[in-house]
């Protein structure tokens, strides 16, 4: 039976990122504990999967020819990738884990990237807790993919804009968005 969790950063004005990131582990390890202790089965092994806001990632689909086999190599697709990564986030993006996919189309990448540092320590607490980090992806993803299978069967077209709340309680200086068009 699958349990949802949901733990948010509690930001302090000023803090590092790596305080910041640091005070998240601190909750989401409470979080998990305060569960097993309501749950009668163990969670041991369990697969723990986490969707992160605007601020430790970034979504991007960028239209490419892919009819020609050298444009689908892993090679290519990693580049531009990397590509759209840097031109989005600027110095950022070295901090970033970049992943990418064909979308159904067969005529846009869809980029995506999460913080690594916040990667690598949503694996660490996983470990902790003797669970597996089976997914790790931006929350607009679920919602982004729900909304071109809608664009494809309605055949119309759609902007998806996101965004999140900042550390005086306002919204995030960073907004996402995307234009859907027949998906």
């Amino acid at each position: 039976q699958a349990a949802a969790l949901t733990e948010t950063a509690s930001w302090t004005p000023g803090a590092t990122r790596a305080e910041t990131l640091a005070a998240l582990f601190e909750a989401g390890a409470q979080a998990l504990q305060a569960l097993r202790a309501r749950h009668p089965a163990s969670l041991d092994g369990c697969r723990l999967v986490v969707r992160t806001g605007v601020s430790s990632s970034y979504v991007g689909v960028a239209p490419m020819d892919l009819s020609a086999p050298s444009a689908r190599s892993e090679q290519q697709l990693r580049a531009v990738a990397k590509a759209l990564a840097q031109e989005a986030l600027g110095a950022e993006a070295a901090a970033h884990d970049v992943r990418w996919r064909i979308e159904a189309s067969q005529a846009h990448v869809c980029v995506l990237s999460l913080e690594s540092a916040l990667v690598a320590g949503l694996q660490a607490l996983a470990q902790a807790q003797r669970m597996k980090l089976a997914s790790c992806q931006p929350a607009i993803v679920e919602r982004l993919d729900s909304e071109l299978k809608a664009s494809r069967r309605r055949r119309d077209a759609r902007t998806l804009v996101w965004t999140e709340l900042d550390p005086s309680g306002g919204r995030h200086a960073a907004l996402g968005f995307i234009r859907l068009v027949d998906g």
